[in-house]
């Protein structure tokens, strides 16, 4: 029996009590493999574990990193992560053979001609995915380093297709719907406006149901909506009681 379920843990240091999410598997000898292959990834290339960690905080500000309510999980989005990698020109990792030992050492002294900073990356993944990626026809490898067909894989009636590495019948994205996608495309254009204008802490502030809600435009006349106006009396509440 395979069994896995996240759960909230506690620590304690000198400040106090801190709650940290994390992951519990059982019998599941997939999840062992999916971190070995992460780890490998991460040691080629000194910029990939803080790319990676900047796309997941993000992620989770953002409230997109929980597969049960219909967006990703932090393993998609790392895969999503090191996918772009792979892709992206000049690249900056390889394709690692998954079901065969690799030699670590010859991987590390592979050399690249990439020298982006890590800024530099965080823009063009979301600039990749926000306009550049084709999610009508294509799906996300990280098993081959590159985007497969739909059509191929009979995968045409999901939104978004990021491809299990061990497990290649597996879609990652199954659990995103219609609305769920559109709110995950309409992040990646957010973030890229505001990395355009160097503004991380702003494309990483605690998303609001609201934010997106305030006017709709009927013949081209901005009308406030019934959330919006929910919105201004919780605040006018919550100021009442400061």
């Amino acid at each position: 029996m395979n069994y896995k379920k996240q759960i909230r843990c506690y620590y304690c240091n000198k400040v106090g009590h801190k709650k940290l999410a994390c992951d519990i598997n059982v019998n599941n000898a997939q999840a062992l493999h999916n971190t070995n292959l992460i780890k490998s990834y991460v040691c080629l290339d000194s910029r990939v574990r803080p790319l990676v960690m900047i796309i997941k905080h993000w992620a989770q500000r953002r409230d997109l990193n929980d597969a049960a309510c219909g967006t990703l999980s932090s393993y998609t989005w790392t895969c999503m992560t090191l996918n772009f990698l792979q892709m992206h020109y000049p690249p900056i990792l390889p394709v690692l053979k998954i079901n065969e030992k690799e030699n670590e050492n010859e991987l590390l002294e592979v050399k690249y001609k990439n020298n982006e900073s890590i800024g530099g990356l965080l823009f063009a993944f979301f600039k990749w995915f926000a306009y550049d990626f084709d999610y009508e026809n294509y799906v996300i490898s990280l098993r081959l380093g590159m985007c497969l067909n739909k059509w191929e894989k009979n995968w045409m009636h999901w939104k978004l297709c990021i491809e299990e590495p061990f497990n290649p019948e597996r879609n990652l994205g199954n659990g995103v719907n219609n609305d769920r996608f559109k709110k995950i495309i309409q992040e990646f254009c957010r973030a890229v406006e505001y990395l355009h204008n160097a503004n991380l802490e702003l494309c990483c502030e605690i998303y609001d149901e609201y934010e997106y809600d305030e006017f709709e435009y009927v013949a081209g006349i901005p009308l406030i909506t019934l959330k919006a106006l929910r919105k201004a009396n919780l605040d006018s509440k919550k100021n009442e009681f400061e």
